[in-house]
């Protein structure tokens, strides 16, 4: 798990798209789309941020996706595309991981071609000089969703249109959660806020190395006490202890342990 000194909120924005394109023998296929700003979305808030590529092919064609720091020659992320694939060629990221400077994102197929996306990430609080995402003229002949078709030439269901559309409306709600903080002293709660959805959970100030704890409902009690499926319990605890740790604590020693019922701050 990455830690708050991992995380970099400096805007992310694209500086150049580059595809090559290999025609060898053993090719899948020669004839590749290219990857244009089409292809790309970022989202940005204040406490997180995505990186969303939808693949000009279908995933299962791709090998591998390479994220490299240029200033340090550091490799931040590495994976296999089948592993990390959302539907049939969306990919998502936590782009908080990236540090400031020049990174190289580079996907590359299972033929050797390769689309390449030259990102920068700005420090904390700089405004870019220019628009987040580089303008493209338009292509006429890409303007249309893309059809794929089977072996046989027969049009498949482009489910990841509806995928697409599904997931960035989760995102949304993600991005747009927030934390309010209520009382002081010995007590006090933390209100969860996600779109039209709350839930609120109690503090109660600790003893010696555990600053202070949230009081959780259990697995079974989940979805009893709050409006929340028990599918996103774990998402939203890690939410609301990594936020409570930055917002709540001033001690760079500090941290959390999230149990069962309970989400401890201590100081080590």
């Amino acid at each position: 798990m990455n830690t708050e000194k991992d995380k970099f909120y400096g805007i992310l924005s694209i500086v150049d798209i580059k595809n090559t394109i290999v025609d060898g023998e053993n090719a899948l296929s020669l004839d590749i789309p290219p990857l244009t700003t089409k292809n790309i979305k970022l989202v940005h808030y204040p406490d997180c941020q995505q990186l969303i590529i939808w693949l000009p092919e279908q995933g299962m064609f791709y090998d591998n996706i390479t994220i490299q720091h240029q200033e340090s020659q550091r490799v931040i992320y590495k994976a296999k595309i089948d592993d990390i694939l959302s539907g049939s060629i969306q990919l998502i990221f936590d782009s908080l991981m990236i540090p400031v400077g020049i990174s190289i994102v580079k996907i590359v197929h299972q033929n050797k071609s390769s689309h390449e996306i030259t990102i920068e990430k700005l420090k904390e609080g700089v405004l870019p000089e220019a628009p987040a995402i580089i303008e493209q003229p338009e292509d006429k002949s890409d303007s249309e969703p893309i059809t794929y078709r089977d072996g046989f030439g027969n049009p498949i269901p482009n489910e990841d249109l509806i995928l697409r559309s599904k997931l960035l409306d989760q995102l949304a709600l993600k991005f747009s959660r927030k934390l309010e903080f209520e009382g002081t002293g010995r007590s006090g709660s933390i209100k969860y806020i996600e779109g039209d959805r709350t839930a609120k959970f109690y503090v109660e100030m600790g003893g010696g190395k555990c600053i202070f704890y949230v009081d959780i409902p259990t697995e079974s009690n989940w979805e009893k006490e709050t409006v929340f499926g028990i599918q996103e319990r774990n998402d939203i605890l890690q939410f609301i202890a990594e936020e409570t740790l930055r917002k709540q604590t001033t001690s760079s020693d500090a941290y959390y342990v999230i149990g069962e019922r309970d989400i401890l701050f201590m100081n080590k």
